[in-house]
Parts: structure tokens; C-alpha cells; sequence
């Protein structure tokens, strides 16, 4: 069910965007962190997740 992620949340600005670190999207997602991740994309409507190697395969993986 993936591993353990410590998932952390920086506001870019006051209304809209978060950049978020400690997570490796080229891994498994827990159901808690990939309820992290969509909390903080409802929440601030933008997300930045920097330093990711993704291949196609787990683009598409992520992206279901």
C-alpha cells in the first residue's frame, strides 16, 4: 500500500498554491498520503512538487 511518507505543506501565497515536499511519487502512494495530496490540491487549487523522476508509466500510475 506504499510507503511511509512525512508530507509537508509550504503556502505560496495567502489564497492559491502550496508546495508540497517529502513525497516520491515515483513510489507507491499510502491512501493517507494520496488523501494529502488531493486535500491540499482542493484546498489551494495548485500544487508544486518539485525534484520528482517520474517515467511514463508512473505518470500514468499517479495520475488515476
Amino acid at each position: 500500500m506504499g510507503l511511509s511518507m512525512s508530507i509537508t505543506l509550504t503556502p505560496l501565497h495567502p489564497t492559491i498554491g502550496v508546495k508540497i515536499g517529502g513525497c516520491d511519487l515515483s513510489q507507491p502512494l499510502s491512501d493517507k498520503a494520496f488523501q494529502a495530496l488531493l486535500d491540499a490540491y482542493y484546498r489551494y487549487s495548485m500544487v508544486l512538487i518539485r525534484g520528482q523522476q517520474l517515467t511514463a508509466e508512473a505518470q500514468r500510475l499517479f495520475r488515476r
